[in-house]
């Protein structure tokens, strides 16, 4: 889940769920799905916009070790539905 609380008149929140399969030890692909809801206020009045979306993506990995990874990733997706405002 990601968020964000710096701006006063918009505020993102996102749900995210993916699953992958390594191919080898550093090629991989993943189909992720992602609900997302943005919150509005504006002049006082408050409103919402809903988003739902279905992606395929596919990477590889540069450095991999104990502390982090690196990868480089390239993908495609839609919008599933529409937008509640």
């Amino acid at each position: 889940m990601q968020t964000s609380r710096f701006a006063k008149e918009f505020r993102p929140y996102e749900l995210t769920s993916a699953i992958g399969w390594n191919i080898t030890s550093r090629f991989f692909a993943n189909l992720q799905g992602e609900a997302a809801v943005a919150l509005f206020k504006v002049d006082g009045k408050k409103d919402y916009s809903t988003n739902y979306t279905l992606g395929l993506n596919t990477g590889y990995t540069f450095v991999k070790n104990d502390l982090c990874s690196i990868d480089a990733r390239v993908g495609a997706g839609t919008k599933l539905g529409k937008s509640d405002a």
